[in-house]
């Protein structure tokens, strides 16, 4: 269950938190253990380690030096979140779906070592119906992208088309609106599980009608440009989702 959204203030502190995650990522290769050191108090003194999980602040808190090339890479995705998190404070604008956020330049527009309190105390008011038009964008476009994705995988290796029950659940709900299955099934079991697939991100696309994706141009990507999008599209619409809805609640028992 999905505990109350977060008030500018939090989503603020996290804008801070993250901006000083990614500081210290770069302090990885940068030799300064004094900046790092000033770092930790920082983030101390705002409290602001209350916005990192158990993984993040282990992370955040381990020697310099330390880290390993997944915890930077890890590390490197949450520039997309604070993208994010900028752009609910209206500090920034809206990234573009092929366009990675720009680190340094997100940075830039964070106190980072400097007068954290009040960056947090004049935080824009979150816009609630902003929010929910990109998350179910994003949530869509991230729909439609990993069925390309499986597509392309099933193409790959047709063994792993054995036994899927969504993917035949999928292929009946899109025959009811109509995609000719029995004449992709005609030319293999494979085709009428990339038709299906293709025809539900297609339908997906234009439900959208968003200018930043159609069917043609995802078919169109290759390999790397597919990845990118969807580690984006994945990263955007995680973070809206937590915008919307903050973090899940622990004291919940599990399902």
């Amino acid at each position: 269950m999905p505990s109350s959204p977060p008030s500018s203030n939090a989503v603020a502190g996290r804008a801070l938190m993250v901006a000083a995650l990614m500081e210290r990522a770069r302090l990885e290769t940068a030799n300064s253990p004094a900046r790092a050191e000033e770092l930790t108090k920082w983030v101390a003194e705002l409290e602001l380690a209350q916005h990192l999980g158990a993984q993040g602040g282990e992370l955040f808190d381990a020697p310099l030096g330390s880290w390993t090339e997944e915890d930077l890479e890890a590390v490197g995705w949450t520039t997309e979140e604070l993208h994010l998190l900028l752009w609910a404070l209206a500090v920034v604008d809206f990234p573009a779906l092929e366009v990675p956020a720009d680190g340094p330049a997100l940075l830039a527009k964070v106190p980072v070592l400097g007068d954290g309190k009040a960056f947090i105390d004049r935080a824009h008011a979150l816009d609630p119906e902003a929010l929910e038009e990109k998350r179910a964008l994003y949530e869509a476009l991230n729909e439609a992208i990993r069925s390309e994705v499986y597509a392309r995988s099933l193409q790959e290796d047709p063994a792993a088309l054995e036994d899927d029950e969504d993917l035949e659940h999928l292929l009946t709900s899109v025959a009811a609106e109509g995609f000719d299955r029995a004449a992709a099934a005609a030319q293999g079991k494979v085709n009428e599980a990339v038709g299906g697939l293709r025809y539900w991100a297609r339908t997906l696309l234009e439900e959208l009608a968003s200018p930043e994706l159609d069917a043609k141009k995802l078919v169109a990507f290759d390999d790397a440009a597919l990845a990118n999008v969807l580690g984006l599209a994945n990263a955007r619409a995680e973070g809206l989702a937590w915008l919307l809805e903050g973090d899940e609640d622990a004291e919940q028992p599990d399902e």
